[in-house]
């Protein structure tokens, strides 16, 4: 026994019904402001959503993640080394004032 594919429609009536509504609202405003009429552009109006692809023809890149961090890199270069060098100052800078607390209370302590 063999079985038919479901539509989308009978999957997912509620979500059929908003993308449907999506279209032709979007069909209404759009040609009612080019037309400037409305019973014309009610004649027209989309009354089924265009068949979506097949999941087979989707194509998933695999290097989108990477790419998008090259382009990151690409575009704040400047921020990202102005940032690594006043931070490494600062991190220089909390060292030293922590060494000198340091040697500061060792000299107390032996006073």
């Amino acid at each position: 026994m063999t079985y038919r594919e479901p539509t989308f429609q009978e999957l997912f009536s509620n979500s059929h019904s908003q993308q449907l509504a999506k279209v032709q609202s979007a069909h209404f405003v759009n040609l009612s402001i080019a037309k400037r009429e409305i019973t014309g552009v009610l004649k027209e109006i989309p009354t089924n959503l265009p068949n979506p692809k097949p999941y087979k023809q989707v194509v998933f890149e695999r290097s989108s993640a990477s790419e998008l961090t090259t382009n990151y890199i690409k575009i704040n270069w400047r921020v990202i080394i102005a940032s690594a060098i006043i931070g490494g100052v600062i991190v220089c800078f909390v060292y030293q004032i922590n060494e000198q607390n340091k040697k500061n209370k060792s000299k107390n302590l032996l006073n």
